[in-house]
C-alpha cells in the first residue's frame, strides 16, 4: 500500500509540473498572440513602408529573443536579396550595405523553397554568408521565411539569435511576421500609387484652373462681345464686353434670363435661326439689337450651334459687334460721294444750246460773256488744250509769226437785251 501511494504522489507530482508547464506554455503563447496583434495594429497604423518593417523587425526580435533582424526584398534580376530595413545594432549599416546571393545564403534558401527554414547551426552550414563588418557566432540560429513582395515580386525576413535553437513554433510565428511585411509592402505601394494619382489629378486640376483663368482673363479683356445661350434663348455666358454693348447693368444678373427680348427686328432673328439650323453657323449676320436704355443700334451676330456625341443641341455660341457707327460713317460717305459726284456732273457736264459766233468761234457763257472756244470748254470739262500751227495756217503765214493764242481775251459785258455782246 505504501508503494502505491508514493506511485499515485509521484504521477500528482508529474501531472502538476505537466500542468504547470503547459500553462507556462499556454501564457507564453497568450503573450505572443497578444504581441502578435500589437504587430498587427502596427502594421495597420501608417503607411509607411521603412516604419512598418522597422516595427516588425522589433517585435520580432522580442517575440523570439533574436538579437538581429533584417528584411529583404529579391532584385529584378532575380538574383540577390536586397536589405531594405536591419535591426542589429550596433551593425544596421553593414547589414543594409551588404546584399545577399539568392543561391548562396541562407535566407536565399528560404526564398528557393518557398517557406520558412530553420538554421540552427549557421555557422557551419556551407552557404553561411558572412556580413563584412558583424562577429562571427559559434551558436548563431536563423531563421528565416519568404513573402510575396508588391509587383509579383519576393522578400524575405531573416531573424538570428544564440543560445536556444528556434523551433516549429518560431516557425510559425516567423511566417506570420512575413506576413505582416508583405502586407506592409503592398499597403505602402497601394497607397504610393494612390498618392502619386492624387497628385497627378490635382497637377492635372491645377492646370485645368490656370487654364480657365486664362480662358477666362482672355474673355473678358477681349473687346467683341462673346455670349453662350441655351437653344431657347437663354443667356449662359456674357463677357463684359457683351454686358456694355448691351447696356446692361452687370453680366450675373443677366444669366438666366431670355436674350429674344433685345432683338429690335424678330423676323430677322428668326431668319438667323433657321440659317443656323441649316448650316450650323452664321457669319456677319447683321441684326438690330435694343439695349437697355432702349437705344437700337446695329450689330454682326457670328455664332456656331454646338451638338453632343449624339448629334442633340446643347448651345449657341458667338459674337457680338457693334457697326452702327461703321453704318453711319459708311452711309454719311456714300452720301458725300454721291454729293460730290453730282457736282462734279453738273459743273463738267457739257449738254444743251451754246451760242457761238459764227465769225470769230467764241462762246457766250451762262452769263452773257462771249469766250474763246477752248477756255470754255476747260472750265466745263476735264479737256486741256495746247496751242500750236497746224500745216495749213503755217503755209498761209509765210514764215511770220502766229498770234498768241494762248492769251485770254479781254471779256466784254453783257451787252444790252436783244443784243449780243462781243469781242473784236
Amino acid at each position: 500500500e505504501r508503494d502505491a501511494l508514493e506511485r499515485k504522489v509521484a504521477d500528482l507530482e508529474a501531472a502538476r509540473v505537466e500542468a504547470e508547464r503547459a500553462l507556462a506554455t499556454l501564457q507564453r503563447r497568450c503573450r505572443l498572440q497578444e504581441r502578435l496583434l500589437d504587430s498587427a495594429r502596427r502594421v495597420a497604423s501608417t503607411l509607411d513602408a521603412t516604419q512598418v518593417l522597422t516595427r516588425i523587425c522589433g517585435e520580432a526580435r522580442q517575440m523570439l529573443a533574436a538579437f538581429g533582424c533584417a528584411v529583404y526584398v529579391l532584385d529584378p534580376d532575380h538574383r540577390l536579396l536586397m536589405p531594405v530595413v536591419s535591426l542589429e545594432p550596433p551593425f544596421e549599416r553593414d547589414v543594409l550595405a551588404a546584399p545577399l546571393r539568392l543561391d548562396a545564403s541562407l535566407t536565399g534558401q528560404a526564398v528557393l523553397a518557398g517557406h520558412a527554414m530553420i538554421f540552427n547551426h549557421a555557422f557551419d552550414h556551407p552557404l553561411a554568408q558572412q556580413i563584412p563588418g558583424t562577429p562571427d557566432l559559434l551558436d548563431e540560429r536563423v531563421i528565416a521565411a519568404p513573402f510575396l513582395a508588391p509587383g509579383d515580386g519576393t522578400g524575405a525576413i531573416c531573424l538570428s539569435r544564440t543560445g536556444d535553437e528556434f523551433t516549429y513554433e518560431d516557425v510559425q510565428v516567423v511566417e506570420l511576421l512575413a506576413d505582416y511585411a508583405s502586407l506592409a509592402l503592398r499597403n505602402a505601394r497601394v497607397h504610393s500609387d494612390l498618392q502619386d494619382e492624387v497628385d497627378a489629378r490635382k497637377r492635372a486640376e491645377e492646370a485645368l484652373r490656370v487654364s480657365e483663368v486664362r480662358h477666362r482673363t482672355l474673355i473678358d479683356r477681349v473687346p467683341v462681345g462673346l455670349y453662350r445661350t441655351t437653344p431657347d434663348g437663354i443667356l449662359l455666358d456674357a463677357n463684359p464686353a457683351l454686358v456694355a454693348l448691351l447696356g446692361l447693368a452687370d453680366g450675373e444678373s443677366a444669366l438666366g434670363s431670355r436674350v429674344t427680348g433685345f432683338f429690335a427686328d424678330q423676323e430677322a432673328r428668326g431668319a438667323e435661326q433657321r440659317v443656323l439650323a441649316e448650316r450650323g453657323e452664321v457669319v456677319g449676320y447683321e441684326l438690330r439689337i435694343r439695349r437697355g436704355d432702349g437705344t437700337v443700334i446695329i450689330v454682326e451676330d457670328s455664332a456656331r450651334a454646338v451638338y453632343d456625341e449624339d448629334g442633340a443641341l446643347l448651345y449657341y455660341e458667338g459674337s457680338l459687334r457693334d457697326v452702327t457707327q461703321e453704318k453711319q460713317a459708311r452711309a454719311e460717305r456714300e452720301s458725300l460721294i454721291a454729293q460730290l459726284q453730282g457736282a462734279l456732273a453738273r459743273e463738267r457736264t457739257l449738254s444743251g444750246l451754246l451760242p457761238i459766233c459764227a465769225w470769230c468761234g467764241k462762246v457766250r457763257d451762262d452769263e452773257g460773256y462771249w469766250k474763246r472756244l477752248e477756255r470754255y470748254i476747260a472750265e466745263h470739262s476735264l479737256a486741256q488744250f495746247t496751242h500750236g500751227i497746224c500745216p495749213e495756217c503755217a503755209a498761209r503765214l509765210g514764215g511770220q509769226s502766229a498770234p498768241d493764242g494762248g492769251g485770254d481775251t479781254v471779256e466784254s459785258a453783257p451787252d444790252a437785251p436783244g443784243r449780243e455782246p462781243h469781242e473784236d
